[in-house]
């Protein structure tokens, strides 16, 4: 995994004008719902999207992520 390991200070290399936006589903069985938290720490200005009972692949459902796509 070392590969998905982003480095210190990863956030700050963000342009701060470009929305950064994070879907997690409770009932993830693949990655868990904790790491949401680490990624809320780290990006304090993303935006964050959490369901339930979506698994991992939101049920194969991305209104939502096409929403906020079409939002911007």
């Amino acid at each position: 995994m070392d590969e998905f390991t982003l480095d210190e200070g990863h956030a700050s290399k963000l342009l701060k004008a470009v929305p950064v936006y994070f879907y997690h589903s409770r009932d993830d069985d693949t990655v868990p719902f904790t790491h949401l938290a680490l990624h809320r720490e780290k990006f304090p200005h993303a935006i964050v999207r959490e369901f339930d009972g979506r698994g991992h692949q939101f049920n194969n459902d991305l209104s939502e992520v096409a929403a906020d796509i079409q939002s911007l």
